[in-house]
């Protein structure tokens, strides 16, 4: 750590100084900043190094202007948990010299960073001297404790491709991605060249000049932060003294593999064991031709710092473009609620959304919702996937009743069946893991045992598909490393709030609540003798007009999850809710009317939306 003077010349950083002061101390005149510039420290901190402790006294608070930080506390275990990122533009310690108490955090450097400090002292000496200050400083705490228990966005800047092999093109793979992603963003790419023709020496040999070369370098890099959305970073191969300099610029590691090759860890990997609060993802680079991806656990239980992977089969741009979006933030996720059969709809949208060119890169759901969407993952042609789907629905997952429904009542073997079809046929394979698809996906699951929400990024995907859609008294509960798992509906039906947390920039969303109250002329209910003598009579003649145990019971599981569906629909950037309220749960032979009403509803809305909202959705970038 150490301080810099000469990063006073960087305008861009003066600008964001003078925001961050009037955060803190409310719109101010050029007295008070010029009373206090030259009592502010302007420091630089080496990734890795720590600027504050928690537990110690709150003297200061900091602005962060550069670089990327981490807050981390310790539980009661004393063991370390993160509780967010600390970006450009923000400011860190604050609370503490607001409020007198020790320091909540320890605040860490991630990567090498800028950051202006403002003693307590000097801090006091504003308020006593300026009281709007202080009534400015009083709303900013009350606004900072009602954010406290937010989401905090990612605020990805620095990206840094490491291939971990040689036996792909990884130039033309991130410059690939560059040309693409440079469409509507403002992108830095750095390579070694790049640096060599402005002047870096990258192989300074003596250590004073190679340190006096390390500063020289970072404060371009930082000026170049300053003007452009994004950084992307290429790595060579090879360890090497730019491979360091770039992993220590980075926000997100994004290693670059041959899927062919052993999955076994790199020497380079095995450097970047420590550095924990990076971001890491993984991309698998496949042959053209590959079917479908396989054994991607082989390569993600070796790497517990990687969090996300994706998959890109050489010369497939869709694959290539889903991946900018993503690792932009530019991407859409689609959601898919559950609803028995009437999930079948699901199907009639995803073909009006493909005929109408709008991408999808990211998957999730409950129950049917995630069925269908394991289905779409594959990345199928549309009719195929339709087609299977339609003799998967052949099995009738519940007709096969149990004679005694101790568990529940359906066996669960013909569901089971008709997931395992599924699979087989649109995989190739039918012990397929969740994270072996194109298109990432997470299935929300019910947990029994925990009494609590579980999302599956990885696992068995069969297992967890069954467990997504086992209906409390329907279906059997399913058994997953010991817990035990219902329905995904009981606890969120419509899983928006999850894919929204993903970062995706558009959350599309499909369900098919109704929102139809209808009201009893009964005063109490009927027999069982009234009701059986009910059902007997055609339709025209019913007395009784009631719903079943099956819909008692499937619909009582969704009560809490559907009282949260406005919560989900506020989450979205469009909705469709196709009117399949006449189909029931269980109406497996209506399949085709079933997917021809999401579609009709699904170019309807399409068709309804403005060119201009329609462009957005169709090119995200």
């Amino acid at each position: 750590m150490s301080n810099v003077d000469s990063l006073h010349h960087n305008e861009f950083h003066r600008k964001l100084l003078r925001d961050n002061l009037n955060k803190i101390f409310g719109e101010f005149d050029d007295t008070i900043l010029n009373e206090i510039e030259n009592q502010l420290v302007w420091i630089e901190l080496d990734g890795g190094k720590t600027i504050i402790k928690e537990g110690d006294a709150g003297d200061s608070l900091y602005f962060v202007l550069s670089g990327r930080l981490v807050a981390t506390k310790k539980d009661g275990d004393s063991q370390e948990y993160k509780i967010g990122d600390v970006v450009r533009g923000e400011t860190v310690g604050e609370m503490a010299i607001f409020t007198g108490e020790p320091r909540y955090a320890t605040i860490t450097a991630i990567r090498d960073s800028v950051l202006v400090q403002l003693p307590k002292a000097l801090f006091e000496k504003v308020i006593k001297e300026y009281s709007d200050v202080a009534l400015n400083v009083t709303k900013l705490i009350i606004e900072r404790i009602k954010k406290t228990h937010k989401p905090h966005k990612s605020n990805i800047t620095n990206i840094c491709f490491l291939p971990i092999h040689d036996t792909i093109d990884s130039t033309q793979i991130i410059k690939s991605l560059y040309d693409y992603c440079t469409q509507s963003m403002d992108i830095c790419y750095i390579n070694k060249d790049l640096l060599q023709q402005n002047g870096f020496n990258l192989d300074q040999t003596k250590s004073e000049d190679n340190k006096n070369e390390s500063k020289k370098l970072i404060k371009w890099l930082n000026d170049m932060e300053s003007l452009y959305e994004f950084m992307f970073f290429e790595c060579g191969n090879q360890p090497s003294s730019w491979n360091d300099k770039c992993l220590r610029q980075a926000d997100h590691i994004v290693l670059m593999a041959d899927s062919t090759q052993s999955h076994q860890l790199t020497s380079m990997e095995e450097e970047l064991r420590n550095m924990i609060n990076v971001n890491f993802s993984i991309v698998l680079v496949h042959p053209h031709d590959t079917e479908m991806p396989g054994k991607t656990m082989d390569w993600l239980s070796l790497r517990p710092l990687v969090k996300s992977h994706y998959h890109l089969r050489l010369g497939h741009e869709k694959d290539l473009k889903r991946i900018g979006r993503i690792l932009t933030g530019k991407a859409t996720g689609l959601v898919l609620a559950g609803g028995g059969a009437k999930g079948f709809a699901h199907i009639g949208v995803m073909r009006a959304l493909s005929e109408y060119q709008i991408p999808i890169d990211y998957l999730g759901g409950t129950s049917v919702g995630s069925m269908m969407a394991a289905t779409f993952a594959f990345d199928r042609p549309s009719n195929v996937v339709e087609e299977t789907i339609y003799k998967a629905t052949l099995h009738k997952p519940s007709s096969d009743l149990s004679l005694i429904p101790l568990i529940s009542l359906v066996k669960g073997l013909n569901i089971k069946k008709m997931v395992n079809y599924t699979i087989k046929h649109l995989s190739g394979s039918q012990d397929i893991d969740i994270s072996d698809t194109w298109i990432p996906m997470y299935i929300v699951a019910s947990n029994y045992t925990r009494t609590d929400v579980s999302i599956f990024f990885r696992g068995n995907m069969a297992k967890a598909l069954l467990a997504s859609s086992a209906i409390p008294g329907v279906f059997p509960p399913v058994i997953i490393d010991g817990e035990l798992y219902v329905d995904g509906g009981t606890f969120n039906n419509f899983p928006a709030d999850i894919m929204r947390n993903l970062d995706m920039n558009k959350v599309i969303g499909i369900d098919f609540m109704m929102e139809k109250n209808h009201k009893l002329t009964l005063d109490e209910m009927p027999s069982n003798n009234q009701m059986f003598r009910n059902k007997l009579l055609a339709s025209k003649d019913k007395k009784y007009r009631l719903p079943g145990i099956g819909s008692i019971i499937i619909n009582s599981t969704l009560m809490y999850s559907n009282a949260k569906r406005h919560e989900s629909i506020a989450y979205l950037d469009l909705h469709f809710n196709p009117d399949v309220a006449k189909f029931g749960m269980t109406a497996w032979t209506d399949f085709h009317k079933i997917v021809e009403k999401g579609y009709q509803h699904a170019k309807l809305v399409l068709g309804n939306m403005s060119k201009e909202d329609l462009a957005k959705l169709q090119n995200p970038i």
